[in-house]
């Protein structure tokens, strides 16, 4: 069989002894959820970028690539969408609320520590700072909901549930980086609790392709419907669809 990529990544997608995965979006409960599009791990020239450029340039070829040619212009035809429509926008960020990042998980705090120590870069990006902002291209505007995460998934160490709920949002049509840590902790969460997920493959990236593959096969097959941008506004431009 072929070995899947971005392109091709459904081949054999069905070759799998459950059913596939569905999203019943209602569109007047759906929400779009932007994750850790970020300065920090979106831009080159910032944060994660001076460490990937200078250790593993081949990886940020590919990445930076991909994010700068592909995932922000998707974001901005979602978010553009969501917005002349009057649907709900949910910003994600990840960062400490603490400068020195002592209120994230010990697991994190020692690999912040140690990744600072080990390249010389600063790589705490606490809340308020430059590199925890959202990109330019994106920026919330007034009474658009941003919640701030000390963990991978937005479920494990924010009240998102509890707020979404409170919102009357049913679906959630989720984006950003990376694909294989937040986006997919984040997303199948969100349909563990119930919610119907949506992953927008051209709105995602990760280090590395395969990386980036996999969690769109898990995902389809076990936790939700993958799709494009082009798919999710002609989904959510339909009438109401109905469970059967």
């Amino acid at each position: 069989m072929t070995n899947p990529s971005p392109a091709n990544w459904r081949v054999g997608l069905n070759d799998w002894p459950r059913p596939l995965a569905d999203a019943v979006l209602d569109p007047d409960a759906t929400a779009l959820m932007i994750i850790d599009m970020q300065n920090y791990d979106t831009q080159p020239d910032r944060g994660l970028g001076l460490i990937m450029h200078r250790d593993f340039p081949a990886m940020a070829s590919y990445y930076y690539d991909r994010v700068q040619r592909l995932v922000i212009p998707a974001h901005v035809r979602l978010l553009r969408f969501f917005r002349e429509t009057g649907r709900p926008v949910v910003f994600i960020t990840v960062g400490p609320n603490l400068p020195d990042g002592s209120d994230m998980i010990p697991r994190r705090v020692r690999r912040i520590r140690r990744q600072t120590q080990a390249t010389g870069v600063d790589v705490t990006f606490a809340e308020g700072s430059g590199d925890h902002a959202i990109i330019d291209d994106l920026t919330p505007l007034d009474g658009e909901l941003v919640v701030n995460k000390t963990s991978a998934g937005a479920f494990n160490s924010t009240a998102i549930d509890q707020t979404l709920r409170n919102l009357g949002i049913t679906g959630l049509v989720m984006t950003g980086v990376s694909t294989n840590t937040c986006v997919e902790t984040t997303a199948r969460d969100a349909s563990d609790r119930g919610f119907e997920s949506v992953l927008v493959e051209d709105a995602c990236a990760s280090f590395d392709e395969a990386s980036h593959v996999a969690t769109l096969r898990t995902f389809a097959r076990m936790f939700g419907e993958v799709l494009s941008v082009d798919q999710v506004i002609e989904r959510l431009s339909s009438p109401r669809e109905s469970g059967g």
